[in-house]
């Protein structure tokens, strides 16, 4: 370019054809000395640099048949100031430049050529106008856009802030509820050591984390095969639920727990185990204080069978349960008895208001005590002495009843039996018309007959528990009642007193009785 003054130059390619054909060469890109300037000013190495690294491409091409009007379209079009010109098989032959255009041209086609191109520098500029205005106004889009954008992740930041701040304080309160749960929780490493345990752990067992932490989990155990056995299953990938074992506390004294646990995995390989401890120390001892009263109740019962006649209903009144006390006695088979009601053994002795005051009474949540007349199968009747306790659910409502009863029947026979003599002594008694009465060992009068009273007009309510000699019959004589206390005092000895006494009647006569006091002598 500086030997012969140039504004381009042309990178060209060889095109294959025949050897003894002159070298043909295709035109494959452009260099100006605009490009070249640029360079220089850049510190560009001009020898380092290859042309068809910086080549402007493709190249327009020309033919040299086509007019230079449409050569300059093409270039104002393509806003180039040169063409190349080529022949049919893309040889190049030359390059038309504006400045070759003009120079080519009268003064009248370049006011011409000029004014079309400065039309088409207004159509250029309306457009590039237009073009500025579609992006001023696409700049103005984009800018609202990023605004919305950026308000929306602003939005979404906070949004995300307050996530992480929940998720952080979710964290706490989980880290805070699993360290202060009320339930023991321990993890166990792959050799057994203890990794971390909670609060409720080391209080369970009296330790501080440097005594537990960090030391083998057998050291704690009881039974060492207890431990193996569960170590042996959670490495095996089995949980274990509800395991029963004995742990060593600090004190020296042994607690029963319940071990549940599953096991930790970290890329598919046993990280450690999970532990939750609950104590049943309390559980334990009650256990055995129920086995203790159950065996007592067994006892109890067998007892209570041997001896008493027992049943149990529901709240309606349906037996449920008899022993064989209530069949031997009622003589009914226990299949006959149960699901029956205790109708089936009603003698018809007691009227129907006596069950209605007992059932009046357990219904109220009251223990109803009693003699019942009953029937057995065989038609005869016996007596049991009854205490009926009702059973109260939480509510305060019976929903069953245990009858317990003892066979009275010779006591009532004697009763009868004495009642009987009663009646027969006490008609002889009243019977005579003699005055008889009996006296304890201290004067005191306990019966008198009915003709005894009915003389001085006194009921035995008036006389009955009094000294005798301060009775009507002997209180008009202060002599007649020392004569009477002496004999009493003799009587008490076991002798047989007798002597006359005068006695006023209640008509205001008196008569003259042959008094005796006969000892009666116990066993």
């Amino acid at each position: 370019m500086a030997t012969h003054r140039v504004s381009c130059v042309v990178i060209t390619a060889a095109i294959p054809g025949d050897p003894a054909e002159p070298i043909a060469l295709r035109p494959n890109g452009i260099i100006t000395e605009r490009d070249i300037v640029q360079f220089q000013t850049l510190g560009v190495d001009l020898d380092r640099l290859q042309a068809r690294t910086v080549m402007s491409s493709p190249v327009f091409c020309l033919h040299p048949e086509q007019s230079l009007w449409r050569a300059q379209q093409e270039m104002n079009a393509r806003l180039i100031n040169r063409v190349v010109v080529t022949d049919d098989a893309g040889r190049m032959l030359g390059i038309v430049t504006q400045t070759c255009l003009l120079q080519t041209l009268d003064p009248m086609e370049v006011l011409g050529l000029v004014e079309i191109l400065h039309h088409q520098v207004q159509a250029q500029t309306a457009a590039l106008e237009q073009t500025n205005r579609e992006l001023s106004q696409a700049h103005d889009r984009l800018e609202q856009e990023v605004a919305e954008r950026t308000a929306e992740l602003s939005s979404l930041n906070l949004q995300l802030e307050q996530e992480i701040q929940h998720h952080r304080q979710t964290e706490t309160d989980l880290r805070d509820f699993v360290e202060n749960a009320s339930v023991g929780l321990h993890w166990v490493g792959a050799d057994g050591t203890i990794l971390w345990a909670n609060q409720a752990e080391l209080d369970l067992l009296g330790y501080t984390p440097e005594e537990y932490i960090g030391h083998s989990i057998k050291e704690f155990h009881v039974d060492l095969e207890t431990i193996d056995d569960i170590l042996n299953r959670l490495f095996s990938d089995r949980p274990v639920q509800e395991y029963e074992a004995q742990l060593r506390c600090k004190d020296g004294s042994i607690c029963d727990v319940l071990i549940d646990s599953s096991t930790a995995r970290k890329d598919g390989k046993f990280s450690h185990t999970r532990c939750f401890t609950r104590d049943i120390s309390e559980r334990k001892r009650n256990q055995v204080i129920l086995q203790d009263t159950l065996r007592s109740l067994k006892f109890q019962k067998y007892a209570l069978d041997r001896a008493a006649i027992v049943a149990i209903t529901d709240r309606a009144g349906i037996i449920t349960y008899v022993n064989e006390q209530f069949c031997q006695i009622s003589q009914y088979t226990s299949t006959e008895l149960v699901g029956n009601t205790h109708r089936i053994i009603n003698s018809g002795y007691h009227p129907p208001e006596f069950f209605q005051d007992l059932w009046r009474t357990i219904s109220s949540g009251q223990v109803w005590q009693g003699e019942v007349c009953n029937r057995a199968k065989d038609g005869s009747l016996y007596w049991v002495d009854t205490t009926i306790v009702p059973f109260l659910d939480d509510q305060g409502t019976p929903f069953q009843y245990l009858a317990i009863r003892f066979n009275i029947s010779d006591r009532k026979s004697i009763e009868d039996a004495l009642r009987q003599s009663e009646q027969r002594f006490r008609a002889i008694f009243d019977g005579t018309f003699q005055f008889v009465g009996l006296l304890d060992t201290n004067g005191i009068l306990i019966e008198a007959n009915r003709t005894a009273l009915n003389a001085i007009g006194v009921t035995s309510e008036e006389v009955i528990g009094q000294l005798f000699w301060e009775t009507p019959w002997w209180t008009h004589s202060p002599d007649l009642q020392i004569q009477l206390q002496q004999g009493i005092g003799q009587a008490a000895t076991g002798q047989l007193v007798r002597f006359e006494a005068r006695h006023f009647l209640a008509d205001g006569s008196y008569i003259t009785v042959d008094f005796s006091l006969s000892p009666i002598f116990d066993d």
